[in-house]
C-alpha cells in the first residue's frame, strides 16, 4: 500500500544546487577585455620588430658576402636586439592574455560561489520551519520520524552547500591573485595602466535568498 503524507509532513526540500558554469555572471570582464587588449597591442609591435629582426639578419648576410664583416656583424646584433625585444613583448603578452583567463575564471568561481550560498540559506530556511514544526504540532510517531528525516537532509544539504561557497570562494580568490601577479609581471619596468572600473553589480533574482 502506498503511504500518503499528511500536510503536517509536507514540506519543500531545496532542490539540490546546481553549480555548474552555466548561466555564469562575468564580473570581471571589464578586467579581462583590458588585459586581450593590451595583450594585442604587445603581441602587434612584437609582429614588427621580428620582421624587423629578420629583415636586419637578412641584410646582415648579404653585407658579410660581400665582405664587410664589420657592418654584418653591426646588423646582426642589430637583429638580435631587436629580436630579443620581441620575444620580451610576446612574453608580456602571454601572461596577459593568462591573466584574462583567470579573471573569467574568478568570475565563474565567484557565481556558483553565490548560488551554494543561496541555496544554503534555503536548506537553512527548511531545516528551521521543520524544526519549529515539530516542536509545535502534534504528530503522530511516524510524521515526527518523517520530519525528523528530512530535517537532518535539509541539515546535511545545508552544510555541504555552505562548505562548497567558501571552497568557491577561496577558489575565486586565488584566481584573482594569480592574475594580478601574471599583470604585474606583464609590464615589469613599464607603466601599469590603471584597471577599469568594474560596473555595479545588480542583484540576481534568483539568487536573492528566499523571503
Amino acid at each position: 500500500m502506498t503511504s500518503v503524507r499528511s500536510p503536517a509532513t509536507r514540506v519543500a526540500i531545496p532542490e539540490e544546487a546546481d553549480v555548474s558554469d552555466e548561466g555564469t555572471s562575468d564580473q570581471y570582464a571589464p578586467y579581462a577585455e583590458a588585459d586581450v587588449a593590451h595583450a594585442q597591442e604587445f603581441r602587434g609591435d612584437a609582429t614588427v620588430l621580428h620582421a624587423g629582426a629578420e629583415d636586419l639578419h637578412e641584410r646582415a648576410d648579404d653585407v658579410q658576402a660581400a665582405g664587410l664583416v664589420d657592418d654584418a656583424g653591426r646588423l646582426r646584433a642589430e637583429g638580435d636586439r631587436l629580436e630579443a625585444k620581441a620575444d620580451d613583448y610576446d612574453r608580456r603578452a602571454d601572461l596577459l592574455e593568462d591573466a584574462a583567463t583567470q579573471w573569467h575564471e574568478a568570475a565563474a568561481d565567484d557565481h556558483r560561489s553565490d548560488i551554494a550560498r543561496t541555496r544554503a540559506e534555503a536548506a537553512f530556511k527548511t531545516k528551521f520551519e521543520l524544526g519549529q514544526r515539530i516542536n509545535s504540532t502534534a504528530l503522530t510517531d511516524d510524521e515526527t520520524t518523517e520530519l525528523r528525516i528530512q530535517e537532518g537532509r535539509a541539515a546535511g544539504e545545508e552544510s555541504a552547500l555552505r562548505a562548497r561557497s567558501e571552497q568557491l570562494s577561496g577558489e575565486a580568490g586565488f584566481d584573482k591573485r594569480l592574475a594580478d601577479e601574471e599583470e604585474k609581471k606583464a609590464y615589469e619596468g613599464l607603466a601599469r595602466p590603471e584597471r577599469p572600473k568594474l560596473p555595479e553589480a545588480e542583484p540576481n533574482p534568483e539568487l536573492l535568498p528566499p523571503e
